[in-house]
C-alpha cells in the first residue's frame, strides 16, 4: 500500500539533449501530465539510491534558504532536498513500474528540460563521464611537454558590490583582472612551477581538461588519479560547435574523433581552434576513487550525467527516454 504524500515536490525529468552548451537555450518547461512516460528504470535499484545519496549530500551543504529556479519558478535548496529524501523512500518501497508511475504523477511536478533555441524540436545532447588514461610523465621530455597544473596562489574569487562572485586576480597595480584565459597560459609562463605532469598531445591535454578528471600512466607503469580542483572562471566555448558553425565538419559527425582528425589533417588550425575555449581548469592528485563531478562527490557508473548548470539545476534527478 503507498502511503499518500503530503505535498508536492520538484521532480526535474530531462527527456531530450542539449548538442552544444553556450548557444541559445530554452528553460525548463512544465511537463503535460498526460505525456508522462512510466518511469520504468533499466538500472540496477542500488545504484540509482547510491546516485541519489550523493545528490542529498550536495544538497545538504546548501543553505536552506539558497532560491533555484526550475521552469520560471523560484524553489528553496530544503524544498530540493525534501524531494530528493522523498524520491529515495518512495524507491525504497519497492513499487512496481506502473504504480511509481502513479505516485510521481500525482504528488510531483515534472518538468521537461529545454533545449537550443535554434532547434525546432528542443532537442539537447546529454554526454556521461568516463575516466580518460593517458600516458604521461612528472618532468618536461620531448614529446612530453603539455603540462596539467595545480592550483595556482594568485587565483582568487571576488564578491562585487552585487554579491556576484567572480574569479580571477590581482594585477601589479592591485587591481582585480579576470584569471588568465586559456590562450595566455599557454602561451605564456604564467603558471611556471605549478605543472603537475606533462602529456605528449595538445589535444589530449584539451579533452583532459572537457573530462575534469582522469588517470595518468607514467613511465613506470604506475598510474595516478587527477581530479578537478577549479578553473580560471572563463565562460566554457564547445570546440565542436566551433567547427560546425564554421563547416569545417557536420553536426553529424561532430564527436571527439571527428574532432581529432580536423586537428590532424590541419595543424595549423590547432592553436586557433583549441583557444577558442577561454576556460582552464586546475587539478589536484586524488585517491583512486571513483571520479568527482562538478559538484565536488564521486559519481555514480551508470547514472551520472554532465549538465549546463545554465540549463538544468544542479542537485536535481534526471530521466532520460
Amino acid at each position: 500500500m503507498v502511503v499518500p504524500i503530503c505535498f508536492r515536490y520538484v521532480f526535474s525529468i530531462f527527456l531530450l539533449i542539449l548538442l552544444f552548451s553556450g548557444c541559445g537555450r530554452q528553460h525548463q518547461t512544465l511537463f503535460i501530465p498526460q505525456k508522462l512516460p512510466l518511469f520504468s528504470d533499466d538500472g540496477d535499484l542500488v545504484s540509482l539510491q547510491d546516485a541519489l545519496q550523493q545528490q542529498m549530500l550536495y544538497t545538504a551543504t546548501l543553505e536552506k534558504e539558497k532560491e533555484i529556479d526550475i521552469g520560471g519558478v523560484s524553489y528553496s535548496a530544503a524544498w530540493l532536498d525534501d524531494s530528493l529524501k522523498t524520491f529515495a523512500e518512495l524507491l525504497q518501497r519497492n513499487l512496481s513500474t506502473v504504480e511509481l508511475g502513479r505516485v510521481i504523477r500525482e504528488n510531483f511536478t515534472v518538468y521537461q528540460a529545454g533545449g537550443r533555441q535554434t532547434s525546432l524540436s528542443a532537442e539537447m545532447l546529454v554526454t556521461g563521464y568516463y575516466e580518460p588514461v593517458v600516458e604521461g610523465r612528472l618532468v618536461a621530455e620531448p614529446p612530453f611537454v603539455h603540462p596539467l597544473y595545480a592550483l595556482p596562489r594568485d587565483l582568487l574569487e571576488h564578491t562585487g558590490a552585487s554579491g556576484e562572485k567572480k574569479i580571477g586576480r590581482i594585477d601589479d597595480q592591485g587591481i582585480f583582472q579576470p584569471y588568465w584565459t586559456r590562450a595566455e597560459i599557454e602561451t605564456s609562463d604564467a603558471l611556471a612551477g605549478y605543472e603537475l605532469v606533462y602529456l605528449q598531445d595538445p589535444v589530449e591535454a584539451f579533452l583532459f581538461h572537457v573530462q575534469g578528471s582522469g588517470r595518468v600512466r607514467l613511465a613506470d607503469g604506475t598510474e595516478r588519479a587527477l581530479q578537478y580542483r577549479a578553473n580560471n572562471g572563463h565562460q566554457y566555448s564547445s570546440i565542436g560547435k566551433l567547427l560546425v558553425d564554421e563547416k569545417k565538419i557536420s553536426l553529424q559527425e561532430a564527436d571527439t574523433a571527428a574532432i581529432r582528425k580536423y586537428l590532424s589533417d590541419n595543424p595549423g588550425e590547432l592553436r586557433r581552434v583549441l583557444h577558442h575555449n577561454r576556460r582552464y581548469i586546475f587539478f589536484a592528485w586524488a585517491d583512486s576513487a571513483p571520479p568527482r563531478g562538478s559538484i565536488g562527490l564521486p559519481l555514480t557508473p551508470g547514472r551520472s550525467i554532465a549538465i549546463d548548470s545554465k540549463v538544468l539545476p544542479m542537485g536535481a534527478v534526471g530521466y532520460l527516454i
